[in-house]
């Protein structure tokens, strides 16, 4: 297995001056040194100028309110769950998370680092608004699923 420079955990702390002046006078001479660090400086600074020169996104007037009165009124809409995994369901919702959990992180330890393309930075934050335009399109869905489910009875 590869070993990997002790200073990397700190240059995110480096870069967001959260270091005491002896730790940063340490890792200013140590980045002068090596060129892993310096090229993992070099590209978390890249990434923050990506990330400080993307637009602002501001959801419109009264979104806030609209949002949480929608996910008040599916929270009491919502049946009573009924049949063998009731009272487990929260059970095995959390065993699966552990085994997420513990998966994400033996496949993070075992990846060399690589900072993402600029291309990449952009679907990211697509996919962000695109999923807050798929939650707030389902809650619009949900709210009417009730008179659904009545013309469809009738």
């Amino acid at each position: 297995m590869e070993k990997k420079c002790l200073f990397l955990p700190k240059i995110s702390s480096y870069l967001d001056k959260e270091l005491s002046e002896a730790e940063r006078l340490e890792m200013e001479a140590h980045l002068r040194a090596c060129a892993e660090c310096k090229g993992e400086l070099e590209s978390m600074q890249g990434l923050d100028r990506l990330i400080q020169e993307l637009p602002e996104v501001e959801p419109g007037p009264g979104f806030d309110s609209a949002f949480w009165k929608k996910v008040d009124a599916l929270e009491y809409s919502r049946p009573a769950r009924k049949g063998l995994f009731a009272a487990k369901w929260p059970s095995l919702l959390a065993a699966a998370a552990v085994v997420m959990i513990g998966i994400g992180s033996i496949l993070y330890h075992s990846l060399p680092p690589k900072a993402p393309s600029i291309q990449e930075i952009q679907l990211a934050t697509n996919m962000e608004l695109l999923r807050e335009l798929e939650l707030i399109e389902n809650l619009d869905f949900l709210e009417h699923m009730d008179e659904l489910m009545m013309m469809g009875s009738s």
